[in-house]
Order: C-alpha cells, then sequence, then structure tokens
C-alpha cells in the first residue's frame, strides 16, 4: 500500500472516529439540556422571589449555549460522515473511468460541477487526497502530480459480503469489513 494511500485512509477513520464522537456528544447534550431548559423555564413561571429569577435566568443562558453546542457538534459530526462517503463515491467514480475531470465526476455523481469542486478542494483541505489539487485550466484533479487519465492513481472495485451479500465500494489497497454485518471483505 502506498504511503499516501495510507495516510489518506488514516485521515478517513479518524475523522470518521471524530465525526461519530461529536454526534454522540451532541446528541446527549441536545437532550439533556433540552429537558433541563424546560425545567428551568417552568422554574421561572413558579418562582415570585427576585434573586431566584436572576440566577435562574443565568442558568437558562448557560443551557441555551450546551444546547447550541450540542447542535454544532451534531451537525459538524454528520458534515464530516457525509464528506466522507463523497470522497469514498468519487474515488470509485474516478477508478471507474480513469478520470479525473470535474465534470466527469458531477456528471457521474448527479451533481453540478460547482459542488464536485468545493467537495474537492475539502477533501484535499481535510487530506483525504494528499499531493492533489485542482488544475483550473483543464478543471481536473490532479494526483501526486499526475493526471488520473494519464495514470491510475487510485483502484476501487465493488464487492460482495461472503457473510451476508451485501454489495460495496472499496479501494483495492484497503482491508475492508462489511458495514452491515462486519465479515472481513
Amino acid at each position: 500500500m502506498s504511503s499516501e494511500i495510507k495516510k489518506s485512509k488514516v485521515k478517513l477513520v479518524t475523522d470518521n472516529l471524530l465525526a461519530v464522537i461529536a454526534q454522540i456528544i451532541g446528541t446527549v447534550l441536545i437532550f439533556i439540556n433540552s429537558a433541563l431548559l424546560i425545567t428551568a423555564i417552568i422554574e421561572i413561571f413558579e418562582e415570585v422571589n427576585n434573586t431566584d429569577t436572576i440566577v435562574m435566568i443565568s442558568v437558562i443562558i448557560f443551557l441555551l449555549a450546551l444546547l447550541i453546542a450540542g447542535i454544532f457538534l451534531l451537525r459538524w459530526g454528520n458534515d464530516i460522515k457525509m464528506l466522507s462517503k463523497t470522497f469514498k463515491n468519487y474515488v470509485c467514480v474516478m477508478s471507474a473511468g480513469s478520470n479525473g475531470k470535474l465534470e466527469y465526476i458531477a456528471n457521474i455523481v448527479g451533481e453540478n460541477q460547482k459542488k464536485v469542486k468545493s467537495n474537492i478542494e475539502k477533501m484535499i483541505n481535510k487530506r483525504y487526497f494528499v499531493n492533489a489539487y485542482i488544475d483550473e485550466s483543464k478543471k481536473e484533479l490532479i494526483i501526486a502530480g499526475q493526471s488520473l487519465s494519464n495514470a491510475n492513481l487510485l483502484e476501487a472495485v465493488n464487492t460482495t459480503c461472503r457473510g451476508c451479500g451485501a454489495v460495496s465500494s472499496n479501494l483495492i489497497s484497503e482491508e475492508t469489513y462489511c458495514e452491515y454485518c462486519g465479515a472481513l471483505l
């Protein structure tokens, strides 16, 4: 396995793990703080003492901040997971056609070229594509100084799981487990 593919795989796995952790923490913050917020608001309407009301308003502001943090973490986790899925999809498309042209990718995945370019730029910035850039004049992804039409740098295949029969797209160079039953593909 080339070091660039290994670095890309490590980055993907790390980002997916962080995304799952962020989603779990975000979900917990949202549920707990929603319940506490409702309780605090009810308490304000039941309290007559001004000192207690000021304290409760402070508590509500704090709970709102935690609620917003939970929403942010949940959304960030979802965005990272979606980018990871999109990356795998793009790699499969580029491997199948030995083509890194943005227009080609956009046509295959059913997105507009601007969206594909934006996604690939995010992937390059997050180091999913190592040593890569977009050649603006050719509107093409260049990896390790080579056009994908000149060299098949990324290879992916559709694999059928022997355990449950599910089909998934995987990079040839990576050891992959079925996302449904956990069997080695």
